[in-house]
């Protein structure tokens, strides 16, 4: 038995060799673009184990950039973007860095909303030296009351609650007041210092109507069993109404009977899979879809069903991008 020791010993550590192997090479499979080791694998330079690069840079030569990097008069604001002036000449905008002689300077930033900040700075030639000015908010107020309450209110990219004041800061403001079955609302406002800006609005009633008709792709597969399976079409539509949508063929034969819609909200959304009427699998062509809506609405959009797209299968370890099947440019719209 004692002969037998060693030759397991020796077993053991072939067999742990192995499965170390098993997982480096697993591993370095996945280490393919969109892996967890990407930063690994997408290093831009390759370097030799063992070898020293050359650098012709000298330690003085490092001294003097960074000396460099350093030398000026740095002006930060909060927020940034603010006009700088230094002596009452404008200088640029914030941040900046300028290199000026030994002397006094008065800074001052302006900035557009914000009341302007000032201090004077002792700045020495060849020195690095950073200051940093606070420009205050000069805040108005805007109240608005509209009709429906519940509609959406805008001013730019600020959503604003109807009937509570909301503090802004003072300028000129584009207003867009919007809501389901109603025109929206589009106006100018201004908001001024420590005032309250009024406004009320009454939204008109819209006929129903469609805004936009549109599809994601122009072709679809219906065997892809992804998105490029089915074709998706969108109607944006002003309010509350009905309508229904057919599929019709190169020849105009209905293909595809009406089914009805009902639009509840301002996007809607339908897919057709390329099934006829019966179920059955329509052949490869072109074919038309056909909206039609209250107030004589007529709507069009051209869709082809091409069985020569294709989406391949690839294995996750085969540098997939962090998805179990990954499309290939052929599969794009």
């Amino acid at each position: 038995m004692r002969s037998f020791g060693p030759m397991f010993r020796l077993f053991r550590v072939a067999a742990g060799a192995v499965v170390f192997a098993a997982i480096m090479v697993m591993l370095g499979c996945a280490t393919a673009s969109g892996s967890l080791f990407e930063s690994e694998v997408s290093a831009p330079t390759e370097r030799r184990v063992g070898v020293t690069e050359p650098d012709d840079t000298t330690a003085e030569d490092e001294d003097d950039e960074e000396e460099e990097e350093k030398v000026g008069l740095a002006i930060r604001t909060s927020p940034t973007g603010a006009d700088v002036f230094v002596d009452g000449r404008r200088t640029g905008t914030s941040p900046l860095r300028r290199e000026l002689p030994t002397g006094q300077y008065h800074i001052v930033a302006e900035k557009d909303g914000y009341r302007s900040a000032e201090l004077f700075v002792s700045h020495v030639h060849d020195q690095y030296q950073e200051v940093r000015l606070e420009l205050e908010e000069i805040l108005g107020r805007l109240y608005i009351d509209v009709v429906p309450p519940d509609a959406e209110v805008r001013t730019g990219f600020r959503s604003v609650t109807p009937g509570r004041e909301t503090e802004l800061r003072i300028g000129v403001y584009p207003l867009a007041i919007s809501a389901f079955g109603y025109e929206t609302h589009r106006e100018s406002i201004v908001v001024n210092e420590n005032l309250t800006t009024t406004i009320s609005v009454v939204l008109e009633e819209a006929p129903f109507r469609v805004d936009s008709f549109s599809a994601r792709v122009d072709h679809f597969s219906p065997t892809d069993p992804g998105l490029l399976g089915s074709a998706s079409f969108t109607v944006v539509v002003s309010g509350p109404g009905s309508g229904e949508y057919r599929v019709e063929d190169s020849s105009g034969r209905v293909v595809l009977d009406p089914i009805p819609i009902s639009f509840t909200e301002r996007s809607t959304t339908v897919r057709w899979d390329g099934h006829d009427t019966g179920g059955s699998r329509l052949p490869d062509g072109e074919f038309t879809i056909v909206f039609t809506g209250d107030n004589d609405i007529h709507e069009t959009h051209s869709v082809s069903i091409d069985r020569t797209i294709t989406r391949r299968a690839r294995p996750v370890f085969g540098g997939a991008a962090g998805t179990l099947y990954s499309p290939l440019p052929a599969s794009f719209p």
